[in-house]
């Protein structure tokens, strides 16, 4: 029962980010369908355990979510091949990071790879040195097999349509224990500015 509480909140919270955004992401061939106002920043979590993740980094390293325990991690979920969305929220994070300073060394970026059919750690090298974040987070990825239950696990949905990948867009903050605190959604370029502020006062807190 508890592990069905747990999905279904944290369902209705990504559902409601998704919804309030009207967004989903969309490969490098497509246009991102229209922000219709920006939804509520952040939805506060139970603080229940993430779900794991065992995959490897842009580098061919293995890297598992247990790893990181004692550092407060911020995880999202990039399309390997994007140029129009996702980048924002690389942007987004490259604020975030500059902007809480040295503290930056006790929070880990990573990043999940929401297309399947670009899964090769060079594809997230490659998409990583070309949007700034080299040296600022690891990339994580695997087969789609592999990528598949994770994605499930954090209910990002993941569509491929006419050769362009659509994914829920969706942010989640885990405290320095492994326990999901907040999921958040990124808006726009003009909202950059308020996501990385609002990430900030969500992760600051937590480094206490």
């Amino acid at each position: 029962m508890k592990r069905l509480r747990r999905s279904a909140w944290i369902a209705l919270a990504v559902l409601a980010l998704t919804l309030a955004s009207l967004r989903v992401r969309i490969g490098a061939s497509g246009t991102p369908a229209p922000a219709q106002g920006s939804p509520p920043f952040g939805t506060t979590l139970p603080s229940i355990p993430a779900p794991a993740i065992a995959l490897v980094d842009q580098f061919g390293h293995p890297q598992s979510l247990a790893a990181f325990r004692g550092r407060v991690v911020v995880l999202t979920f990039i399309d390997s091949r994007c140029t129009e969305t996702c980048p924002l929220t690389a942007q987004m994070l490259q604020t975030f990071q500059d902007e809480i300073g040295p503290r930056s060394a006790h929070v880990q970026l990573l990043a999940v790879n929401a297309n399947p059919e670009a899964t090769a750690p060079a594809d997230a090298a490659a998409w990583t040195a070309q949007h700034g974040m080299s040296g600022r987070w690891l990339f994580l990825t695997g087969p789609a097999a592999q990528l598949q239950p994770i994605w499930s696990a954090y209910h990002i949905g993941v569509e491929v349509e006419d050769g362009q990948i659509h994914h829920t867009d969706a942010t989640y903050v885990i405290d320095a224990h492994g326990n999901e605190r907040e999921v958040l959604p990124t808006a726009d370029l003009a909202g950059l500015n308020s996501e990385s502020h609002a990430l900030a006062a969500s992760v600051l807190p937590l480094l206490r």
